[in-house]
């Protein structure tokens, strides 16, 4: 399992390093991608774009790709674009896996 860690705002600023991130070094024995919303305070199209592209990727390569639920504000972007229909949320993270910052 791979967790990621989203903190602060995530805009078209932070997009190119968290594709760059994504793309370093992916294990093969990883089946499991985590995204973790919990450290977000804002996202924007284009990083909710990118959200849904790496949920896209995962699933193309025939892996998993769980979101935990980020704040209120960031679950409302999900729920008012209905790309959290799409995706798989959950609570909290699935056992106690090790965090790569982004």
């Amino acid at each position: 399992m791979r967790v990621l860690e989203l903190v602060g705002e995530f805009d078209l600023s932070g997009v190119t390093s968290f594709e760059q991130e994504l793309a370093r070094d992916p294990s093969m024995d990883e089946n499991t991608l985590v995204l973790d919303l919990r450290g977000l305070t804002f996202i924007d199209s284009s990083g909710l774009r990118a959200v849904v592209m790496a949920d896209h990727q995962a699933r193309a390569e025939g892996k998993r790709c769980l979101l935990v639920r980020g704040s209120r504000r960031i679950s409302r972007v999900f729920d008012l674009t209905g790309v959290g229909e799409r995706l798989e949320l959950v609570d909290d993270l699935p056992d106690a896996a090790p965090r790569l910052a982004h």
